[in-house]
């Protein structure tokens, strides 16, 4: 049965008193670099400035846009563009989905695979209204032009459903709800309403959320006589499909205005509405299409209930992001469940605005100070991308959290959860395909079990480095030791026997010898770098507690290249260790530090003091590593906290300055370890 689908026009800057250009707000811990966004007064309200220091989004993660079309071409969203990769333009369904050329989306209207809006019947709201839509929820932040969406990685699909004046019908509505669902949306946005009833959309959203799918809808504008809709009396499709199997399957989304106010047109309701979100004088990317009178790329002035829903389902996406394995459901509830309350402010209204005003910070504090129970996906890395990988020591959590820009991007729960015992990892190429994979190990009290993990986040192989009944826990590095354009694997015991083995990506033993005398029982601690510029890497060995600061440079083979005290003779407390290029001259040296100080001291290969400096480390000196995480050819200090300090990570230049801080954990007492991954 065919519906009329009543699309939710935003009362355009005619209708508005001063559309908003140039609103200022307070400085945040991560500011995009997007020239607009100071037009953005919603993002603040919302948190979204809180919410990038832990993560800006993730490409695997989908925002179906079922709407008017979205401008793909436009400059801050083709970036952010869903792409169908098993699709050619060739006018053949290569993927056999039902859909010839479908590799942006598709147009359900013109039955192509251009999902842009139309301009031959149109209306000025209506054809910008997908393009509005797509920029608040996804629009490419940090990219220096325009504004930034609120998940600035995710990918938006394009799908065109309704058409240039805002109308529709269910069957076409339903057909674009499958499509997203068969074609791996994680979100769907879904900015309209209607009037009707209808159990075959009940029936598609079903199919969408037993798929694991979010679906967020519009509470509704006011009608023509100028009342907003009380939904309890008067429900609206399909923000009121929840089914009568008693189960939210629909976020209702209500729209509020700068003060928290409910909006005089959004529809409102103790049963379908779910949560507030700003809807009044929006700021977003608009279509482009000079011969039809659409010169501007960005423009303000919109208002609309429909406009409230993008923030919640882009809000959605920076949780799915954040932490991949989580359910639509748990993400429902953590968005749910920490709003900011706004009942106080609108009287009469009480209990018909959802739980509160979205508050997306908060949600997202909640979803990642939980650790996932199991392992989820790391992000792939853009070419030459390069991550600040944050882990924790004993007594600590058995994951790996990965920043980008000082943002968090995700966790990776890398051994089971009940363990405790501290990780330790390291990256390299290990494939030759020139993305780094990871290789984690355990701390004290772990098996000798090594993972190693593709870049995009899969386990792509494990195995056990030692008898798998022993526990000491282990030290690694990862390097190009054979030259041959694939890096390999070293691992030693933290206790025990001093011997080296030396692995490829399978797992096989290519060598293994002893690094000191058998009788030392302290372990050894590994690292790896160039030291002589000649291509291959070197593992460099120091001992354990128990041992003289003895640092030999060996071969992969066991054999000795270099070998010098590092620091005071009589130091039996063992050493820390990094290879690092900290001076940017093509070759690396080491750093090293004794147990207790906060001095790091670099050498040349041949023993030669190179570079000395003292860190601050109130409360006690916290682990360090090197990297070069900007790409700039120099290596950084990535200096971790001590075991009951806060948690933290600093990025330090050579000299000591501050380039960047982050706070990888909560509420946890463990030391605190950095790295980096893409180097």
């Amino acid at each position: 049965m065919k519906t009329r689908i009543w699309f939710q026009r935003p009362l355009i800057a005619l209708a508005v008193v001063g559309a908003i250009f140039g609103f200022s707000r307070p400085m945040a811990a991560l500011t995009p670099n997007d020239p607009l966004v100071s037009s953005q007064w919603y993002l603040e309200k919302i948190g979204a400035f809180a919410a990038w220091d832990r993560t800006v989004g993730d490409p695997g993660t989908v925002l179906a846009v079922i709407d008017t079309g979205v401008d793909t071409g436009h400059p801050d969203l083709k970036d952010n563009i869903w792409k169908n990769t098993a699709e050619l333009l060739d006018g053949l369904d290569n993927d056999g989905n039902g859909y010839p050329d479908d590799i942006y989306g598709w147009n359900f209207i013109e039955e192509t695979g251009d999902p842009r809006s139309r301009f031959d019947s149109f209306t000025t709201g209506a054809a910008n209204h997908g393009t509005l839509i797509a920029g608040e929820a996804a629009a490419r932040g940090g990219n220096g032009q325009g504004i930034a969406g609120l998940a600035w990685r995710a990918r938006i699909m394009a799908l065109r459903a309704l058409d240039s004046q805002g109308d529709g019908n269910t069957g076409i509505i339903i057909r674009a709800i499958d499509y997203a669902v068969g074609n791996g949306a994680d979100i769907l946005g879904l900015s309209f309403v209607g009037e009707d009833f209808s159990q075959s959309l009940n029936d598609a959203i079903r199919r969408a959320t037993d798929a694991g799918v979010l679906v967020v809808a519009a509470a509704g504008n006011a009608l023509l006589n100028g009342q907003a809709t009380n939904l309890d009396t008067t429900p609206l499709y399909p923000v009121c499909s929840d089914g009568s199997d008693g189960k939210n399957r629909v976020i209702g989304v209500a729209a509020v205005d700068r003060n928290d106010r409910r909006s005089s047109f959004s529809g409102y309701g103790s049963k379908c509405i779910d949560i507030s979100a700003p809807g009044e004088n929006i700021f977003s990317t608009q279509v482009v299409e000079p011969s039809k009178g659409f010169d501007d790329s960005y423009g303000g002035g919109w208002n609309g209930s429909s406009l409230a829903v993008p923030l919640v389902a882009g809000a959605a996406a920076l949780l799915k992001s954040a932490v991949p394995s989580l359910t639509a459901d748990q993400i429902r509830e953590y968005l749910l469940s920490n709003t900011d309350s706004i009942d106080s402010l609108n009287p009469g209204f009480e209990g018909k605005l959802g739980r509160g005003r979205l508050n997306v910070s908060k949600a997202l504090i909640a979803a990642v100070t939980v650790a996932p129970a199991a392992p989820v996906a790391a992000p792939t890395a853009a070419a030459g991308e390069r991550f600040l990988v944050s882990f924790a020591g004993p007594g600590g959590p058995s994951e790996a959290r990965l920043f980008s820009g000082g943002a968090f991007v995700r966790s990776i729960a890398v051994y089971a959860s009940n363990f405790l015992g501290g990780v330790s990892l390291a990256s390299g190429d290990l494939d030759g395909d020139g993305d780094a994979e990871i290789v984690t190990v355990p701390g004290p009290g772990g098996g000798p079990h090594v993972r190693v993990w593709n870049s995009d986040g899969t386990l792509a192989g494990q195995f056990f480095a030692f008898s798998s009944d022993e526990s000491t826990g282990l030290s690694v590095a990862v390097g190009d030791f054979t030259g041959d354009g694939s890096a390999e694997i070293a691992v030693s015991r933290l206790s025990g026997e001093p011997l080296v083995r030396v692995f490829n990506r399978a797992g096989i033993k290519i060598a293994e010898w002893l690094a000191y005398d058998p009788a030392f029982r302290g372990g050894v601690r590994l690292a790896a770098g160039d030291t002589d510029g000649n291509g291959t890497d070197e593992i460099v060995v120091v001992p354990g507690p128990g041992g003289r600061p003895h640092l030999r440079i060996m071969t992969f083979l066991g054999a000795a290249a270099s070998e010098y005290v590092a620091g005071d003779s009589a130091d039996r407390g063992g050493l820390e260790v990094a290879v690092g290029d900290l001076d940017g001259d093509g070759q690396d040296e080491v750093t090293v530090r004794s147990a207790g100080s906060g001095l790091l001291r670099g050498f040349n290969r041949n023993g030669a003091l190179v570079h000395e400096i003292e860190v601050d480390q109130t409360g006690g000196p916290g682990p360090f590593s090197l990297g070069d995480l900007d790409g700039d050819g120099k290596d950084e200090i990535i200096l971790g906290t001590a075991k009951g300090t806060p948690p933290a990570l600093r990025v330090l230049t050579r000299d000591g300055v501050l380039i960047s801080f982050v706070q990888p954990f909560i509420g946890i007492d463990a030391a605190i370890l950095g790295a980096v991954v893409g180097d």
